[in-house]
């Protein structure tokens, strides 16, 4: 691997590879790195346009060897961040869940055998499924250090960084930030009873911001954004409401998953960072789920008949239960499953958000588009619904 290392970088480069190479001692590894320097290139003084470029000379340097790694093939699996109420896990696609002793795992390294005040340790994972939990320090001893074709571009590296910086994200709405639970919840209901709720992959397909991006943006405006005249939700005192509710059914979890176990944690924080809303804004979606479970069960136990005349256009009060959306060449769709007092069930399906919120009774104005039915279940299907006391 050939780099050409400008003279000002030659010491640090040397520097890095030195350590390497103790490291590769130290792990009874073979095949130390070294460098090698074979050459000098010089670019002569030249005029772009109105600008003068002086003189450059730059050394060609040769990189040797292979980045120290331990054998049998270890990958990283998943973050454990260590907070008061236990420990949010954040695993990749391909990890599963973890055994649940890493829910309440301390900060300790089964490498250098320490436990420290850690925020983050991390859980790898070897070719024969051996999990080994490491602080920062020693994933490098497992996973590779630094390669040496990083090293070699370590200026280029930094100006990328330097090229890559944001502003405003640094200097304002950093993951320093933070709230309390309840109201990062709280905004986020509101965001999704007026923008209903998309996740990334969602979000990415439909060509649309992510509702944890939305929240975020609202829960810390930046300067730009409040000087383009962006403002900010106002958070009602029924998504108040709501949030408590969502805070205090995520307390209650018997966690069947690290996913719930993370809701669960999150709940018991009394203050929780900005990278956190992804997690809190899914929660009400799956508190929303968990309601209107419960509603269809009960759905369920009672016997569904049709009502209403096909054709017809009439008042009803129902219960809404139950949506779920899909996707059509016309954008996506959303299926609303209602029931009334008696418990007949009623679909309405829309491509128009409505802000309906799962367990609330309606009065609808719509007209019966047909009597159907699925799996066996009576259905009355309306149309051209409009609700009351909504826009």
């Amino acid at each position: 691997m050939n780099f050409q290392i400008p003279a000002r970088n030659l010491e640090t480069l040397n520097t890095k590879i030195e350590k390497l190479g103790r490291k590769t001692h130290k792990l009874n590894l073979a095949n130390a790195p070294f460098a090698s320097v074979d050459g000098v290139v010089i670019y002569p003084a030249h005029w772009v346009g109105a600008t003068f470029v002086p003189t450059k000379k730059l050394y060609s340097v040769n990189l040797h060897g292979v980045s120290p790694r331990l054998p049998n093939g270890w990958s990283f699996v998943a973050t454990l961040e260590h907070t008061p109420a236990g420990n949010l896990i954040k695993s990749t696609p391909e990890a599963g869940d973890l055994p649940e002793s890493y829910r309440t795992a301390k900060a300790y390294c089964h490498h250098c055998n320490t436990t420290r005040s850690r925020k983050d340790t991390y859980v790898l994972r070897n070719d024969a499924g051996e999990l080994k939990q490491v602080g920062r320090t020693c994933v490098k001893d497992f996973l590779g250090h630094a390669t040496l074709e990083q090293i070699g571009n370590y200026e280029a590296f930094a100006e990328l960084l330097r090229d890559s910086e944001d502003e405003d994200r640094l200097s304002f709405g950093g993951d320093d930030w933070g709230c309390s639970p309840d109201y990062m919840v709280a905004m986020s209901v509101e965001v999704i009873k007026h923008e209903g709720f998309f996740s990334k992959k969602t979000a990415e397909m439909n060509d649309r911001p992510a509702t944890s991006s939305i929240v975020r943006k609202n829960l810390r405006p930046t300067p730009s954004a409040l000087a383009n005249g962006f403002k900010p939700y106002d958070i009602s005192e029924a998504s108040v409401e709501k949030a408590q509710k969502v805070i205090a059914w995520l307390k209650t979890l018997s966690p069947k998953s690290d996913y719930e176990w993370n809701l669960k944690a999150l709940a018991s924080l009394e203050f929780v960072t900005m990278d956190r809303v992804g997690f809190l804004a899914s929660a009400v979606v799956a508190y929303d789920k968990a309601v209107g479970a419960e509603l269809a069960r009960n759905a369920e136990k009672a016997e569904s008949n049709h009502f209403g005349t096909v054709g017809e256009r009439a008042v009803f009060t129902l219960t809404f239960f139950k949506e779920s959306s899909f996707d059509t060449m016309y954008g996506v769709q959303t299926i609303h499953l209602f029931k009334d007092a008696s418990g007949n069930i009623a679909k309405w399906v829309t491509g128009t958000h409505t802000g309906l919120e799962i367990g609330n009774t309606y009065t609808l104005k719509a007209t019966v588009k047909k009597h159907d039915d699925y799996k066996g279940v009576k259905q009355t299907v309306l149309t051209r619904c409009s609700v009351e006391g909504m826009k």
